[in-house]
């Protein structure tokens, strides 16, 4: 059983959920495509409106719409949660083993949603505040390498099927927070997936002029152009991308649990 804290979900709040939500999924692809990007921004709009008329003609407290919403919260959970194990073994090396790490994940995330809405987006706009400042320190950290000669034609091919189907995470959220929001919620879910996808293309821009065509041989980018990165005496900048990513992940995880949960109330 999931707590009902009763309060309302600010506009700015709203905001740094949702950005730090599709910014996170958005930058942990395993390759750089700006064709992918266009798409899945269209494609999360697409959702957004979809959820907008959806809750004018849905009764959002009946029975079989929430388990409709549960289900779909413990899908995008699951992706979620697949994106940081994936993550953990394709780029990073830790001797802990997966399933103790998903054990450590999952019951930090159950307890944390198990402690209500209103707590957990409390939270969004300080996960904001690492993922944002983390992601331009490393923009600045590589700033001295950067080679727009260097971007060739495949960083703006291919689509991933795989994004796009993460991008059903703004529907969820906007179900999930429409009935628990303050008046206008539109207005700060549209401008925070716009500012999501115009951070990262900025963010992909500069990361296709360091990386350039490397990206072939190295999984997540992102993650590469971190590690070549340098401020000072300071080498492999690499946790400013860990971090952000783990944190905005795990607020994530404990969102869509507690929509889950709350399907089951």
């Amino acid at each position: 059983m999931i707590k009902s804290d009763g309060k309302k979900v600010t506009n700015a709040e709203l905001f740094a959920l949702v950005f730090v939500s599709r910014f996170t999924a958005l930058i942990i692809a395993e390759r750089i495509s700006f064709l992918s990007l266009v798409f899945e921004m269209l494609f999360s709009f697409i959702m957004l409106i979809s959820a907008h008329f959806l809750s004018k003609k849905f009764d959002f407290s009946s029975r079989g719409f929430r388990l409709f919403a549960g289900a779909l919260c413990l899908v995008l959970a699951a992706l979620t949660f697949y994106s940081v194990i994936d993550f953990k073994e394709s780029a990073i090396s830790l001797k802990m083993p997966s399933i103790l790490i998903f054990f450590i994940i999952l019951l930090s995330a159950l307890y944390c949603a198990y402690l209500g809405l209103y707590g957990l987006v409390r939270f969004a706009p300080v996960c904001f505040s690492i993922v944002f400042i983390s992601a331009v320190i490393g923009v600045l950290s590589v700033v001295k390498t950067v080679d727009f000669s260097s971007i060739s034609g495949e960083v703006f091919k291919g689509i991933s099927v795989f994004n796009l189907l993460k991008c059903v995470d703004v529907f969820a959220l906007y179900l999930l927070i429409a009935d628990e929001s303050e008046q206008g919620r539109i207005k700060p879910f549209s401008l925070s997936v716009l500012a999501s996808y115009l951070f990262a293309f900025a963010v992909y821009f500069v990361c296709a002029s360091v990386v350039g065509n490397a990206q072939k041989y190295y999984p997540y980018p992102l993650f590469t152009m971190f590690q070549l990165g340098s401020i000072g005496s300071y080498n492999k900048l690499d946790i400013l991308f860990t971090s952000p990513f783990l944190t905005g992940a795990f607020l994530k995880l404990c969102v869509f649990l507690y929509g889950a949960g709350r399907a089951v109330k």
